[in-house]
């Protein structure tokens, strides 16, 4: 809330070195009404200087799972194509990165918007994994659409096949 994002930075670095992993809980300080695109900005050019690998992939998924918390999807999409955008440091999007964003316009019943999410993720070369087809599964079992949860579970089964051949 100060502004100092050089602590920030340190004190997300030592968090992994004391093997304190991020969780949801991590970003609490970004709150709904101080949230600007000014101070998203800063976090994510923070976020790319932390250290490589697991402390940076760990915070920026983080970030996005606090924002998803907060309903702003699209700030949480921001900062996704902002890790695929700026390669930050082999920092890539995997499908665990899309979890909360796909978690939320399921819960949320907007399958059109979930399904832009996943047509992205594919643009990225990252596919959707068991777990990500199990939101919409979810999603349509409550909808009782049972042609559409038909359809996920075949994709399911392929994905399925696919693990097991490899």
């Amino acid at each position: 809330l100060s502004g100092d994002f050089h602590a920030l930075r340190d004190a997300l670095n030592k968090r992994i070195q004391d093997n304190c992993f991020n969780t949801k809980s991590t970003f609490d300080f970004v709150i709904d009404e101080t949230l600007s695109s000014s101070l998203l900005n800063h976090l994510l050019q923070t976020l790319s200087t932390l250290n490589r690998g697991v402390t940076r992939k760990n915070a920026f998924d983080s970030l996005i799972t606090c924002l998803c918390k907060l309903q702003r999807v699209d700030d949480a999409f921001h900062v996704i194509e902002y890790m695929a955008r700026a390669d930050v440091g082999g920092c890539r999007p995997s499908a665990t990165t899309f979890y909360p964003i796909l978690n939320i316009l399921t819960r949320q019943k907007v399958i059109d918007h979930a399904r832009h999410v996943v047509n992205f993720m594919s643009t990225l070369g990252v596919n959707l994994d068991l777990t990500g087809h199990n939101y919409f599964l979810v999603a349509h079992c409550y909808a009782e659409d049972v042609a559409a949860t038909a359809g996920v579970l075949k994709k399911m089964g392929l994905v399925c096949i696919q693990h097991t051949c490899l």
